[in-house]
């Protein structure tokens, strides 16, 4: 789900004009529906800096793994995507497509072509 705050910005950008750059997106993991305003982040795991493929037919994926080491004992149900790496803007948020169950000290992995964001 697209953030407020991103619709708000695209629209602005292209109907006004206005400037509207992300200098870099960051990944987050979230325990639930992260709504529009990214709750339910899991505290204490880094959001992780993320480069993505040129957009073709209405899709986009991310061109590196994506690893996130010593996880804490949780559910991931969720994604998210922020304009800094604390902080900062929520701009968007999905589900995955299966639940994963980490386990205290396991690492969390998004292989690179994985995170599909249409």
């Amino acid at each position: 789900m697209i953030s407020s705050y991103l619709k708000a910005k695209l629209l602005a950008k292209v109907l006004r004009r206005e400037e509207f750059n992300v200098p870099a997106v960051y990944v987050s993991l979230h325990t639930g529906d992260p709504g529009e305003d990214g709750i339910n982040e899991i505290d204490g795991i880094p959001r992780m800096a993320a480069a993505f493929s040129h957009v073709f037919q209405g899709e986009t994926t991310n061109v590196t793994n994506l690893e996130w080491s010593d996880m804490p004992s949780t559910g991931i149900t969720h994604i998210g995507l922020w304009d800094t790496v604390k902080g900062g803007h929520f701009l968007w948020g999905g589900p995955l497509a299966v639940l994963k169950q980490a386990r205290k000290g396991d690492m969390f992995r998004i292989p690179a072509g994985e995170l599909r964001i249409r």
